[in-house]
């Protein structure tokens, strides 16, 4: 993940943001933060480009309903609307592929702010067995009575109450903040951005206790070389897939002949 948002010749760091009240602009910062290729983009613009581009697909059997985000190539996206119709001013400045988000109304991003602790914090958590787990949490808010909230920033499909409920990394962070940071995690949200819509959810003891040992089952696995393919929809995007096991039918690997 890009730690400044590059914009035109210069670049922006990652602003102060609250979970619960930002503006357009420090949502749109953020947006960038967590995917330079994402843009807010008007209702109507989304609609626009929504519609004109289900023509092109509706011939090939697919069909694509309305919704608040939507991923497209460069290329179709600038035979539909205008760069600057997207808030960018060089056409060129625009990734390959563009996902588009729904900008929010100023009533949705009404609410109470929130107090930032820490933003991209990072943390190195050791545990039993020495195993160490590194990572860096998007943001950490004070709440009232001493305890915090962990927000964890997404773009894409946005993520619900039963996958926030279940959810390996959240757990990873609420121990991070626990026994790293020496704080207490009230609250663990995944913050929407393509919706504008934070989920919330705890860890008690027990749940903790059991991301402890899903941690030290997947570090056995590692050091023995277990690494059990599971395929799906995000193999497409997987920069090991030649090398994986569950598509190793796809390319042949030879070692290289030695020399005479």
């Amino acid at each position: 993940m890009n730690r400044a948002i590059q914009q035109g010749k210069g670049s922006m760091p990652i602003p102060e943001v609250s979970a619960s009240r930002i503006s357009l602009a420090e949502l749109q910062r953020a947006v960038w933060f967590a995917d330079p290729a994402a843009w807010l983009t008007l209702p109507r613009l989304l609609r626009r480009v929504i519609r004109q581009h289900c023509h092109s697909v509706i011939g090939l059997g697919l069909s694509v309903p309305h919704r608040k985000s939507y991923v497209l190539a460069r290329e179709p996206l600038l035979e539909i609307v205008d760069a600057a119709e997207l808030g960018c001013a060089d056409q060129d400045a625009l990734p390959e592929q563009v996902i588009l988000l729904e900008r929010p109304s100023q009533e949705e991003l009404a609410a109470a702010p929130a107090d930032v602790l820490y933003q991209e914090k990072p943390f190195e958590l050791p545990l039993e067995h020495e195993v160490i787990v590194t990572g860096r949490i998007d943001q950490i808010n004070r709440m009232p009575g001493g305890e915090v909230e962990i927000v964890d920033y997404k773009t894409g499909r946005p993520r619900d109450q039963k996958k926030a409920a279940a959810d390996l990394q959240l757990g990873v962070y609420a121990l991070a903040a626990q026994d790293v940071l020496d704080l207490a995690p009230g609250r663990l949200v995944f913050y929407n951005l393509g919706t504008n819509e934070a989920v919330g959810t705890t860890r008690d003891k027990k749940t903790l206790a059991a991301v402890k040992e899903k941690i030290a089952e997947v570090a056995d696995q590692i050091r023995a070389g277990e690494f059990s393919p599971k395929p799906g929809f995000s193999c497409g995007y997987c920069d090991f897939k030649p090398l994986c096991p569950a598509h190793e039918q796809l390319i042949n690997i030879q070692p290289a002949e030695r020399p005479a």
